[in-house]
């Protein structure tokens, strides 16, 4: 047995007031928004974990230290591969980085497909995406307190994101 698990840091709730409001703007009938509980930045995608290897997943997490993580969003992008509309953060802070690094090492342990593209935090909006968008937008800024172990569940509406376990992010 499996899950579709990834790393992510969640957006705090004024961001994601913020992010709904930009939504809003959007031509909805084209697009599929994704919910106020599927807005997340992913860390590292893991893909299909193997169940019996999750307690040590979590364990080795356990080691992670990082201190809070501030992200500025100032970009709303089109990805037509994978037909995207996302947020886009153009800078990696040195802790960003830090956290990234550690997850990257920790998931290198396990039998775990490598993502070989250069790390763009973003935070993706909508999927089913045909071109760019054009607007006006305000920053999205929120300051991470913990990452989050993800899964992915698919229903009938798409993927629903669902956090399996949470780390704090703490001064050191």
């Amino acid at each position: 047995m499996s899950q579709r698990l990834f790393f992510a840091l969640l957006p705090d709730t004024a961001a994601i007031n913020a992010i709904m409001a930009i939504q809003q703007q959007l031509p909805a009938a084209k697009l599929r928004l994704y919910s106020a509980e599927n807005l997340h930045q992913t860390l590292v995608f893991l893909g299909e974990f193997a169940e019996p290897q999750l307690m040590d997943l979590i364990s080795a997490c356990n080691t992670v230290q990082v201190s809070p993580i501030s992200m500025q969003f100032p970009t709303l992008t089109y990805w037509q591969q994978p037909k995207v509309l996302c947020l886009l953060s153009e800078t990696v802070s040195p802790a960003l980085s830090a956290l990234v690094n550690a997850l990257q090492e920790i998931v290198s342990q396990f039998d775990v497909p490598a993502d070989n593209r250069p790390y763009q935090p973003h935070i993706t909006l909508a999927r089913k995406a045909s071109e760019a968008v054009d607007l006006d937008i305000q920053p999205i800024c929120f300051t991470a307190h913990e990452f989050v172990l993800m899964q992915s569940v698919s229903s009938e509406n798409g993927p629903l994101y669902q956090p399996l376990y949470r780390w704090p992010l703490t001064e050191h």
